[in-house]
């Protein structure tokens, strides 16, 4: 064998994970889609990570990490992005089956209160569980999107997003810079209300999840598009207010490490914009 012809499969598999994810990226059409080789390519490597070590929580959340991004931002239809997302959501079911065995818990993380999930989980793994609890509401949240918000809401979709969010956000609350308060935000702003299902569903505390957010990284452009998404839907008042921030939002210059994420956030407002004009 020639020196260095396969030297990525000498490469440790997260080693290579990681590389290919931190390029998953660089090849785009500037409006937030992605060339599917890298992620894909980062995918094999995590998954054979994760098929070595399957109690790797590390491991498992980069996969499901990777798996999103390959779902929201390389697919080419619905079809093949809901196959991403149903993998991820079988990834966080699994992972999160597995914790309380893991830790010694007598419950499930999800049925404790915050002070009691912090007690639970060892400081060296508060941001691994963090994570997997993260992205396991990402992917119910995602995979659930063609089901239409009251459908959510009735199967118990929008609960679970909730709890694993709740969860997550105790461990660790600067995770994907405010990624919980994000989600938090945008569930009480769009849920419906309904009695006995979704009655923790609340629009002032969507406002308030939005600020948090902004408050752990104030320029970070989802943060800053989330809030002004959330203030047109809850704040009316301060429509003016919100528009200038999203304004903003279409302006920035996507992060080199985000880029793809960022131009698809700027797509979302600009796209918003236009309804609102």
């Amino acid at each position: 064998m020639a020196w260095g012809a396969h030297a990525d499969e000498l490469e440790d598999p997260i080693e290579r994970g990681d590389r290919l994810y931190a390029e998953r990226g660089e090849s785009n059409d500037g409006r937030g889609r992605a060339d599917p080789q890298r992620i894909a390519a980062a995918i094999e490597a995590y998954e054979e990570a994760l098929g070595r070590e399957p109690a790797d929580l590390g491991a498992r959340g980069k996969t499901m990490a990777a798996l999103f991004f390959a779902g929201d931002f390389a697919s080419p239809n619905e079809e093949v992005a809901h196959a991403f997302y149903d993998r991820g959501r079988e990834l966080g079911e699994q992972g999160i089956a597995r914790v309380p065995e893991r830790f010694g818990l007598e419950k499930p993380l999800e049925e404790m209160d915050v002070a009691e999930i912090r007690a639970s989980v060892p400081e060296e793994h508060a941001k691994e569980v963090g994570l997997l609890y993260f992205w396991a509401a990402i992917h119910w949240g995602a995979w659930s999107r063609t089901e239409g918000l009251l459908k959510v809401v009735s199967r118990g979709v929008a609960g679970r997003l909730r709890s694993y969010a709740r969860v997550s956000l105790a461990l660790d609350p600067t995770i994907y810079r405010g990624g919980n308060q994000r989600l938090l935000a945008h569930l009480h702003a769009n849920l419906p209300r309904v009695p006995f299902v979704s009655g923790w569903v609340d629009r002032e505390k969507a406002l308030a999840f939005a600020e948090d957010a902004l408050a752990i990284q104030s320029d970070d452009i989802g943060n800053r598009a989330i809030w002004g998404l959330v203030v047109l839907d809850v704040a009316p008042d301060r429509r003016d207010e919100a528009l200038a921030v999203l304004e903003s939002v279409v302006l920035a210059e996507p992060r080199v490490e985000l880029v793809v994420e960022d131009q698809a956030t700027r797509e979302m407002a600009r796209e918003r914009l236009d309804l609102e004009r």
